[in-house]
């Protein structure tokens, strides 16, 4: 599957959550993620543009195995190949992901508030130390500018930036 996003920084939780209300989005998830990015030691991963994660979301686990869409580096959106699964044993995949060879790189915690309307997936994420920052995601390019236009914003106030690039935009090292 692929993911088309956009993060719009400094957010009004509370605003927002309102908006999205008003626009009948249904939150589906709220709580902590913990999530552990791997690589080889050689950073063969993130060299090629890729990502292993393994994250605990409230009750479930899930491994996600993220990939940089050609050509997506000068797009306003990110665009990653995403799959994902779940996992019933956090430790015991962080275990086999070590015998495999891949060490944790980075790993930190946030808070999550999720949202779902029609095709659109909305996080809101507050990790410590960083205002809160709002995530949309959507199937096209063009979805996402109308959403971002329904709800007031527009692509001169968004970004493209990763976890990692959230967290050295503000300055910050893990957030466990």
């Amino acid at each position: 599957m692929n993911e088309i996003e956009v993060k719009i920084l400094e957010i009004d939780k509370n605003q927002v959550i309102e908006k999205l209300r008003r626009l009948g989005a249904i939150q589906t998830f709220e709580g902590e993620l913990a999530a552990i990015y791997y690589d080889y030691p050689e950073n063969t991963l993130g060299t090629e543009k890729k990502v292993l994660r393994l994250r605990k979301k409230g009750t479930t686990n899930e491994l996600t195995f993220k990939a940089a869409l050609p050509n997506s580096e000068n797009s306003f959106a990110k665009e990653m190949q995403e799959e994902e699964v779940f996992v019933t044993d956090f430790e015991k995949m962080d275990l086999i992901i070590k015998h495999l060879g891949l060490v944790p790189i980075r790993s930190f915690s946030k808070k999550r508030t999720s949202f779902q309307y029609q095709d659109l997936h909305f996080e809101i994420d507050e990790y410590p130390n960083i205002p809160p920052l709002l995530e949309i995601e959507a199937q096209s390019k063009e979805r996402l500018l109308e959403i971002l236009s329904i709800l007031g914003y527009n692509l001169d106030q968004t970004s493209n930036l990763s976890s990692f690039g959230i967290l050295a935009h503000y300055q910050v090292s893990d957030t466990k």
